[in-house]
């Protein structure tokens, strides 16, 4: 059996081609979700979109390596604690992706790909206090100056399902694991008070995501 599928592949292989030595891989995706976590009182409500260009180039049939840029930015607002934060992160690094051909027309794929962020956060928070000249509770207004540096790693797959010889559209799922480290300088509005805070958390998100790329064949001597 196990002779069998392996002289399948190699047929396959043999008959459906491949992407050539040389080619340049030129494009990317966007990207756009918005929805909400927690309940009732305690609910966030967030906004997000990115957009990933990317360039790459096959050192050998069926293996790229390159270079992704991808920018994203988020807002979210919390209903119980009257915060409204705005992220911006824009990220750089390697990628690499081995494809396998399955027809003619459509080759697998699968992508692993390291980038690093360094951006700046801003948000205004409300916090309740408690207002000895009217006798009840009110708001004052408290805002966050942030410097972020973030370690994006992403693994994933997909198609790339060509529509001629050098355009494909690539549908495709991937695991994204991010790694922030957050400075903040806290300023409030009420008196001259100001903390500095350094911590670290972590995100992981199953994406799908559909890009379009235009493939440049070249051959090389």
């Amino acid at each position: 059996m196990t002779k069998t599928i392996l002289i399948f592949l190699a047929v396959a292989t043999i008959s459906f081609g491949q992407i050539e030595q040389g080619t340049y891989q030129l494009g990317g995706g966007f990207g756009f979700q918005t929805g909400s976590t927690g309940k009732g009182d305690s609910k966030t409500d967030i906004t997000e979109w990115h957009i990933s260009p990317q360039a790459s180039f096959f050192l050998i049939d069926n293996f790229s390596v390159g270079l992704e840029l991808a920018y994203r930015s988020s807002s979210s607002s919390s209903s119980i604690s009257k915060e409204e934060m705005d992220r911006d992160l824009l990220y750089f690094g390697p990628i690499i992706q081995f494809f396998f051909p399955v027809n003619e027309n459509v080759f697998s794929f699968l992508k692993a790909s390291y980038s690093h962020s360094i951006s700046d956060l801003s948000s205004k928070r409300e916090l309740l206090y408690f207002d000895p000249t009217i006798g009840e509770p009110g708001y004052t207004l408290s805002q966050t100056k942030s410097s972020l540096s973030s370690d994006r790693y992403v693994i994933g797959g997909g198609l790339a399902m060509f529509m001629n010889e050098f355009v494909s559209i690539e549908p495709q799922v991937v695991f994204e694991m991010d790694r922030f480290v957050t400075k903040s300088e806290l300023k409030s509005v009420i008196g001259s008070e100001t903390h500095k805070i350094r911590f670290s958390n972590e995100s992981n998100f199953l994406i799908f995501s559909v890009g379009v790329n235009y493939y440049i064949r070249k051959e090389i001597f």
